[in-house]
C-alpha cells in the first residue's frame, strides 16, 4: 500500500514488525526481501515520486574540509540515487574485508564469504538476469591489451558491469533506439511494494524523532512529518535507518540526548567519513590510430536497451602491489573528450557564438569550415549514440586516466551537526572531509605503473599532473568527491571502533539498525551500490529470523515484552 503523507489526514498510526527509514537502494531491497519472508514493514520515504526542490533543500549543509556540497549526489526521492546513478556494479575484493597492517582502522567484522550468497541475490535485484561471466573469460577476448591481461604486474584489467535498464524484455524494448537510463529500482519495484496489502510505503515522510526507553536502548516509535505539517507514527519491533551515507549519521546525531549518549559513548557516530576521491592521474598523448584502438578496447560504454549487460574495461591496483608498497586499493578508467580542434568543439563554439549574435566573425568561419570537414564523423557518432546507443568514437580526443581511490579511514574526517535547523526541525550537517597522504601516494604509484605499462606496450605517451608529487594541499580540481558517501556509521567488532555490529545493529541499542555505505569500515575502490544491496538483503534475513523468534512467546508470556504496553493498530487517521 502506497500513501502520501502530504495528502493523508494528520495523525496516521501504523504498527508493523519493521520500520525502514529511506527508500533508496538499501531501503527498497530490504523491504522486498522482508515481503518475500512474510514480514510486515513500513517504508518511510522523505521525498515523493519525482524530484522536488523544497524536499532536496533539507540536505543543505556546510563544508569545512576538502570541498563537498551535501546537496549534491543525494536525491530525496523515492528510489534515491538509483534514479540518477550510472549503473556501474562491482564486488569488493576479498582483501578489502581483511585487517591490513598498513591501512589504519582497516578490517571488517565479517568476511567476503559472508556476503557471497547475498552478492548473487543483489545482482538479481539489480537486474542482472544471468550469472556474471568470469573476468578472465572476458579479458581473453581483448587481445590488444595483453600487456595488462596476465594479472602478474602491479596493474591488472578490471571490469565493471552495467545491467539492462528494463526489468522485463519486450520486442518493443528490443527495437527501441538510442541510449536509455540505467536500472531504476523505484520504477522497477514500485508496483511490487504497492501490491503488498500488509505493509506500507509512505511518501513525503520526513524523519522527526525516535521515542522509547533510552535506559534500555529500545525504540518503541518513530515519528515523521510532511513539509505541510501532517504527522505519522510508526510502532515496530525493529527500526532500520537506510537513509544514505550522510543522512544515517545525521539522524543518529539528532537523536534525543539520552539515546545519543548510549549509542555514542565513544564518539564514533559521524566519524571516519570517506568517499572515493576521483581525479585525472594521467593525460595520454596518442596518435589517431592509438586513440582509435584505446576507444575500441577501453571505453565507458553506453547501454543499448537490447543488451542484458554491458562491460566497462579499466584497471585496478593488484593486491600484491598494495601489500608490497603499503598502498590503498584503487581503480582507473579512460575518459575521452573532444579536443579543441575537433568538429564537436567547433560546433559548440559556433552554436554559442551564433546565440550571442556574432554571425560573420573570422572565428565563426574557421569553425564552420572545421564543422563541415568533420560532418562524416559527426553523423557517424550521432548514429552511434542516438540509434545504436553506443559510446562516441572521437578523432584525436583528449584522453585522461581517471582514478577512483579507496580512502584510509581517518577519525577526524567527520560529519557533525551545525546550529541551523531545517524545515522539519532537525539540525543540518557540517562536513569536514579529509584526504590524507596515503591517497596521494597510491594515486602516484598507480599513475607511474600505468605509464610504464602503456609505454612498454607501445600504445601511447603519458604525462602526470603536478599534484601527484607536489607538497601543496589538494584542491577539488585535483581530487573531488564522486558521491559515494562511506563510513560515518561504520561496522566494527566493538563500540570503541564503530557504530554498528556485524549484523548492522547499533551498539547500545536493542532494536535499531543501520544499512548502507555508511556502515562500510573501508570502501575498496568498487562502486558501493551492489554491496549496499547485498548488506540490505543480509540484514533482511537477520531481522526476519528475529521477528519469527519473537512471534514464538515463551511459556507464560502471551505477548512479546517489547510490545506489551503498546497499542496494536494497523492504520488509523
Amino acid at each position: 500500500m502506497i500513501k502520501d503523507l502530504e495528502k493523508s489526514s494528520d495523525g496516521d498510526i501504523v504498527d508493523v514488525s519493521v520500520c525502514i527509514v529511506g527508500a533508496g537502494a538499501a531501503g527498497i531491497s530490504l523491504a522486498r526481501r522482508l515481503a518475500e519472508n512474510g514480514i510486515t514493514f513500513c517504508l518511510a520515504e522523505a521525498g515523493g515520486l519525482t524530484f522536488e526542490t523544497a524536499s532536496q533543500d533539507l540536505y543543505a549543509g556546510d563544508s569545512t574540509g576538502h570541498p563537498i556540497d551535501p546537496r549534491e549526489g543525494r536525491y530525496r526521492v523515492f528510489g534515491g540515487s538509483t534514479t540518477q546513478w550510472g549503473g556501474r556494479c562491482a564486488e569488493l575484493d576479498a582483501h578489502d574485508f581483511e585487517r591490513r597492517p598498513w591501512v589504519a582502522h582497516s578490517g571488517w567484522p565479517i568476511r567476503k564469504a559472508d556476503l557471497v550468497p547475498y552478492y548473487e541475490a543483489a545482482k538479481q535485484a539489480l537486474n542482472f538476469r544471468q550469472p556474471w561471466v568470469a573476468d578472465a573469460a572476458l579479458i581473453g577476448k581483448r587481445p590488444p591489451l595483453k600487456a595488462f591481461a596476465d594479472g602478474s604486474g602491479d596493474v591488472s584489467l578490471f571490469i565493471w558491469r552495467v545491467a539492462s535498464p528494463d526489468r522485463r524484455k519486450t520486442i518493443r524494448r528490443h527495437f527501441k533506439l538510442g541510449y536509455h537510463r540505467n536500472f531504476d529500482l523505484a520504477k522497477a519495484y514500485r508496483d511490487d511494494l504497492s501490491c503488498n496489502p500488509s505493509s506500507f510505503l509512505y511518501l513525503h515522510a520526513n524523519f522527526a524523532l525516535f521515542a522509547g526507553d533510552p535506559s534500555a536502548g529500545r525504540i518503541r516509535r518513530a515519528h515523521f512529518r510532511s513539509l505541510n505539517g501532517h504527522g505519522l507514527t510508526i510502532t515496530a519491533r525493529h527500526f532500520v535507518l537506510a537513509a544514505s551515507g550522510i543522512e544515517n549519521a545525521r539522524i543518529l546525531l539528532n537523536m534525543e540526548a539520552a539515546f545519543l549518549a548510549r549509542i555514542n559513548r565513544y564518539d564514533t557516530v559521524g566519524r571516519y567519513f570517506m568517499q572515493h576521491p576521483r581525479g585525472s592521474i594521467l593525460r595520454l598523448a596518442a596518435t589517431a590510430k592509438q586513440a582509435a584502438l584505446l576507444q575500441k578496447t577501453l571505453n565507458n560504454f553506453l547501454r543499448p536497451p537490447r543488451y542484458d549487460i554491458r562491460y566497462e574495461y579499466g584497471f585496478s591496483l593488484s593486491e600484491k602491489a598494495q601489500s608490497s608498497h603499503g598502498l590503498l586499493n584503487a581503480s582507473a578508467a579512460l575518459q575521452y573528450s573532444a579536443g579543441a580542434d575537433s568538429p564537436w568543439a567547433a560546433g559548440r563554439r559556433l552554436r554559442d557564438s551564433l546565440r550571442r549574435g556574432a554571425l560573420l566573425s573570422p572565428s565563426n568561419q574557421r569553425d564552420a569550415r572545421m564543422l563541415l570537414a568533420g560532418a562524416r564523423s559527426i553523423l557517424g557518432n550521432v548514429l552511434r549514440k542516438y540509434v545504436t546507443g553506443f559510446e562516441l568514437r572521437l578523432a584525436n580526443p583528449q584522453i585522461d586516466v581517471v582514478i577512483d581511490l579507496e580512502q584510509e579511514p581517518d577519525r577526524d574526517s567527520r560529519i557533525a551537526l551545525a546550529d541551523e535547523r531545517d524545515a522539519t526541525g532537525l539540525r543540518r550537517v557540517t562536513i569536514d572531509w579529509k584526504i590524507g597522504p596515503a591517497e596521494r601516494r597510491t594515486a602516484r604509484y598507480l599513475a607511474e605503473a600505468l605509464a610504464r605499462t602503456f609505454a612498454a606496450a607501445g600504445l601511447t605517451e603519458a604525462t602526470m599532473p603536478d599534484w601527484l608529487s607536489a607538497n601543496r594541499p589538494l584542491t577539488d580540481r585535483d581530487l573531488a568527491g564522486n558521491y559515494h558517501f562511506i563510513g560515518a556509521t561504520r561496522m566494527a567488532a566493538s563500540p570503541e571502533h564503530g557504530v554498528v555490529d556485524r549484523d548492522c545493529r547499533v551498539f547500545g541499542s536493542a532494536n535499531l539498525h543501520v544499512v548502507g555505505a555508511s556502515v562500510f569500515p573501508t570502501g575498496g575502490h568498487a562502486n558501493p551500490t551492489l554491496t549496499i544491496v547485498a548488506l540490505a538483503l543480509r540484514l533482511a534475513d537477520h531481522l526476519s529470523a528475529a521477528v519469527s523468534a519473537e512471534a514464538r512467546p515463551s511459556a507464560g508470556a502471551a505477548v512479546p515484552p517489547d510490545h506489551a504496553a503498546e497499542p496494536v493498530e494497523t492504520i488509523a487517521g
